[in-house]
């Protein structure tokens, strides 16, 4: 994370975001733009508007300003989601309606991902998608069921090209009550 940080614009005509990126290349757009419209990057001591283009000169102060690095999961130990298969390679956590299961912002701490990287930290810096932590895939936050999660760099590489090869059995059960039309 970069804090209380200044850096004098020598370029013009460049626009506020794309001069924050080339100085702090450990950053991603998205971060940068998230930070401007916190208000914690400053133009010339006031906040930055945002998509405003720089004349050369200005001085830009970064309050707080994550980095790519800090894009993980942030455990919570307060969710505790129940394990249904454990071993070296595996997880399969029961996953309760109205339980997200990844975060939508490395900030959020109340979903399933959450409860995973408090119990089993080695899931944190795995997969494709750092705020998946692990997880092969999604099921809606309203839906109950299976979530597999890998625990380790091999196995993820091992089950994600199995579920791109559509070799993975997925069985689905819906609970309806009352009178469902078809047709």
């Amino acid at each position: 994370m970069i804090e209380n940080t200044t850096v004098i614009n020598t370029e013009s005509g460049v626009r506020l975001d794309a001069a924050l990126l080339s100085a702090c290349p450990g950053t991603s757009r998205a971060f940068v733009r998230e930070a401007i419209r916190r208000g914690d990057v400053l133009l010339d001591g006031r906040a930055a508007p945002k998509g405003v283009k720089l004349k050369g000169g200005e001085k830009i102060t970064v309050v707080r300003l994550l980095e790519s690095a800090d894009n993980l999961v942030k455990p919570n130990p307060a969710i505790r989601p129940r394990v249904v298969f454990e071993d070296d390679a595996l997880l399969a956590f029961d996953k309760p309606c109205a339980l997200p299961v990844q975060p939508l912002s490395c900030d959020e701490t109340g979903t399933l991902m959450n409860g995973v990287v408090a119990r089993y930290p080695e899931c944190a810096p795995l997969g494709d998608r750092p705020l998946m932590a692990g997880a092969l895939h999604r099921i809606d936050a309203d839906t109950s069921g299976l979530v597999l999660v890998a625990r380790s760099a091999g196995a993820f590489a091992n089950l994600r090209a199995q579920f791109s090869a559509q070799t993975v059995r997925k069985t689905y059960l819906a609970l309806v009550e009352g009178a469902v039309a078809v047709g």
